[in-house]
């Protein structure tokens, strides 16, 4: 099993000082092929990064246990979207959830809070399905883009595997500064399979 926690982390790899890559995730931590996070993790742990896996946190002690990345915080609210995770189609509570309603904005505010220069990556069921603006069952109304709702950085929709590498691989050589000041020279729009917020003035008039 992969580090939960930073203590388990200088166990787990030789010269430790911190992860590059923390996984947040609204499952619990195990490692069939079936989780998304386990199968993304061990990838990045093969490819040589230091990676740490916090699931279902509550607290803040919960969300600091790993300390902080060297690059960034992927977060997802797991294999299920958490407001099917918390409600019946008729609306019904579910019992014994540990999961939060709006999984994705609750985690990002909580390492935002913690971590206020980490990049967030927010991906998974819920970020690919929420992307762009979208129904919401519970509110019986249109709500905007997760992305904006959260206010992570970047999201990354559908298989992250590809994208995560190129993220890294583009990160390792530009000095390590917030998102906001590396923004443009990671040039996410050739970065396929992520989505990421632009400012009004950007947008292309001619397409």
């Amino acid at each position: 099993m992969l580090p939960t926690t930073f203590q388990e982390g200088k166990k787990y790899y030789d010269s430790f000082t911190q992860f590059d890559v923390i996984f947040v995730t609204g499952d619990p931590y195990y490692d069939p092929p079936l989780s998304g996070v386990a199968i993304l993790a061990r990838l990045l742990d093969v490819k040589g990064y230091k990676v740490g896996i916090i699931a279902q946190p509550e607290t803040k002690e919960d969300f600091t246990i790993c300390g902080t990345p060297n690059y960034f915080f992927c977060i997802t609210s797991g294999l299920l979207d958490s407001m099917l995770a918390n409600y019946t189609p008729m609306l019904h509570k579910r019992e014994n959830i540990l999961v939060p309603e709006r999984a994705l904005i609750q985690y990002t505010q909580k390492i935002k809070e913690s971590f206020k220069d980490s990049i967030t990556i927010i991906g998974g069921v819920e970020a690919t399905i929420r992307r762009f603006t979208h129904f919401d069952y519970k509110e019986n109304k249109l709500r905007r883009s997760i992305l904006q709702d959260s206010k992570a950085d970047l999201l990354i929709h559908g298989n992250a595997d590809r994208a995560l590498l190129e993220i890294l691989k583009r990160l390792k050589e530009i000095p390590q500064l917030s998102f906001q000041q590396v923004s443009s020279l990671l040039d996410c729009k050739t970065i396929e399979g992520i989505s990421f917020r632009i400012k009004k003035n950007d947008l292309n008039r001619e397409l």
